[in-house]
């Protein structure tokens, strides 16, 4: 039986070669889950390969204070994980990444019967948002929205 080291070939990303289907010592990873014993389960954000990406267990001691959950982006240390026969790894977090979001709050304004616009609230965003009658999930004229 052969490893999976010796099967992989070696790949450049970025500036270090390593074995293919393996992760650099430094990645990005989306939480997916919490196990029983209350540690986080991760997979790396940008997976390239063809196959399953391995497992990324960060330890429930490692939440910074409690604010890391589902969904959350982490820059993460990784080290394998030797318990394991499978390729995994444990992750220690480095910091915490904002959150993209792609929900917008605006004001809905009626324009005429087919369509009506969302004016964002965050005067950040200098957008305005058109949206189809259909979309309109029985919005009225003036009430605060959320838009996708």
């Amino acid at each position: 039986m052969t490893s999976n080291r010796t099967r992989n070939k070696l790949v450049k990303k970025g500036k270090k070669a390593q074995p293919d289907g393996e992760l650099p010592a430094v990645c990005v990873v989306e939480i997916s889950a919490v196990d029983r014993m209350g540690d986080l389960v991760a997979r790396p954000q940008n997976w390239q390969d063809t196959g399953s990406p391995p497992a990324i267990t960060i330890f429930a001691d490692d939440k910074h204070g409690g604010n890391v959950g589902i969904h959350d982006r982490l820059l993460v240390r990784l080290t394998r994980d030797r318990e394991r026969q499978e390729l995994s790894y444990i992750g220690r977090i480095i910091r915490k990444l904002e959150r993209t979001s792609t929900l917008a709050m605006g004001l809905f304004q009626i324009e005429d019967d087919t369509t009506a616009r969302v004016q964002p609230t965050d005067k950040k965003d200098r957008n305005h948002y058109q949206i189809a009658k259909s979309d309109w999930n029985g919005a009225r004229d003036g009430e605060l929205v959320l838009v996708e």
